[in-house]
């Protein structure tokens, strides 16, 4: 698809949240394919941005003036009515070209009322385009600057949840069916900074970021039996045969001799026989562009794959101290399930954990029949009963761009496009028409 995407920015100000919410419309549009041009102010001046999206064509072409907070149409100045001129005419002839049209705050605001009017005439010349007004507010009382039930069928009002759908259509005097609610993209990648290659990863694996429930487990190859590994790899089999999708990332160092990478081989084999999907549902980071990483990830990279996690089992046989635990509570915020069988992990843990016997170097545990099938239960209840883990898996789930392009973005600007393809243009709006002012 072929994107405009207008707005009324002369930077990209960081106080601004909206400035946030359009460089993650951008990333996520540029990622899936999509031909992106941005539309600013012509005093536009915003080097780092500039140098951040080389790649992307910005338009500097909408109008300067002194804005003024516009209660009603009527109080618009010759002089505004004529920078809503120059805004069509910066814009009529280069809309044509486009699929889909995005603005944010434009239409509705008092403040940019010349740019809106502008933008809604140029709507009308080209009725098979649709035009998508994201709004971020519902206002209270009535001005007629909110009135929307004028405009073209192809313009659409954009509000990110469901549940104010009814009210926004109301205040804004039009009917429900002309609203599409997609959510705001926040997605843990870009509001953490990740570094290409924590994204890259990301894409390569996307059930580490899109799993029910996803483990990241740093261990040397050569002792992943005594950090008991197969053990996590079995219950993780088990959340899986109770309906759940799991991903199992074992963050390996030193994947580079011949018994280190037989154990790779070994382990994966245990994940296959337990039922998990190797390099989806069960991964070594030293299989991601090897031989780059079988030395072992960098902190940032570890640490970046462990906010993903809502779980971390820790069955080891041994620990003086046991430096993963703290660094996975305070990365991610993940359920501890740590090993009682050893005193030191419920030391450490303040007893603030769930506790599961696994042995250890000094008890020997030989377990009863469905263990690990019983603790897999156990520690649903438990994920299930944490709202605070569980209120973070939904957000990182849902509010992640691939997930809200796929099921939010590309089907309504898909249904937008198709639904407007009935619209045929009537006339042309001569240019002394162009302000639509009742």
């Amino acid at each position: 698809m072929k994107i405009a995407l207008i707005t009324s920015f002369n930077s990209f100000d960081v106080g601004y949240s909206l400035t946030g919410i359009v460089k993650s419309q951008i990333k996520m549009l540029q990622k899936y394919g999509n031909h992106v041009e941005l539309f600013v102010m012509e005093r536009f001046k915003d080097t780092d941005f500039e140098m951040e999206y080389s790649d992307l064509k910005i338009n500097k072409v909408l109008p300067f003036f002194h804005m003024t907070d516009y209660k009603s149409l009527s109080e618009v100045t010759s002089d505004h009515k004529k920078m809503a001129v120059k805004t069509f005419d910066a814009l009529k002839d280069l809309i044509p070209k486009f699929d889909v049209v995005f603005e944010h705050d434009m239409c509705f605001q008092g403040w940019h009322v010349p740019l809106g009017l502008g933008i809604l005439s140029v709507s009308e010349l080209n009725p098979k385009i649709p035009f998508m007004h994201w709004v971020h507010s519902i206002p209270t009382g009535f001005k007629d600057i909110w009135d929307s039930s004028g405009w073209s069928p192809n313009n659409f009002i954009v509000y990110p949840n469901k549940s104010e759908r009814l009210i926004v259509s109301e205040n804004y005097r039009t009917m429900p069916e002309k609203i599409r609610v997609i959510p705001h993209i926040l997605d843990i990648r870009e509001f953490s900074d990740f570094s290409r290659e924590s994204k890259d990863f990301i894409d390569t694996y996307p059930m580490s970021m899109n799993a029910n429930i996803v483990q990241v487990y740093p261990a040397s190859t050569d002792k992943l039996t005594w950090k008991k590994v197969d053990r996590v790899i079995q219950i993780f089999g088990e959340f899986k045969k109770m309906g759940n999708s799991v991903c199992l990332i074992v963050a390996n160092q030193f994947a580079t001799t011949k018994r280190p990478k037989e154990n790779v081989v070994e382990f994966n084999k245990i994940a296959e026989n337990e039922g998990l999907e190797v390099g989806k549902e069960f991964i070594f980071t030293s299989d991601f562009q090897p031989p780059k990483y079988e030395y072992g990830i960098s902190k940032r990279f570890v640490r970046e794959l462990m906010s993903l996690s809502n779980l971390f089992i820790f069955p080891t046989m041994g620990e003086s101290f046991g430096l993963i635990v703290p660094e996975i509570s305070l990365t991610s915020g993940a359920l501890l399930v740590c090993n009682r069988s050893l005193q030191q992990q419920v030391e450490l843990t303040g007893g603030k954990a769930v506790y599961l016997d696994f042995g250890s170097h000094s008890i020997n545990h030989t377990g009863v029949p469905d263990m690990y099938a019983q603790y897999a239960n156990i520690i649903m209840s438990a994920l299930s009963s944490d709202f605070a883990v569980m209120t973070r898996t939904m957000i990182r789930k849902t509010y992640n761009m691939d997930n809200l392009y796929k099921k939010y973005y590309l089907p309504v600007c898909m249904e937008l496009i198709n639904n407007c393809k009935k619209y045929i243009k009537i006339i042309d709006v001569p240019k002394e028409k162009v302000v639509p002012i009742k």
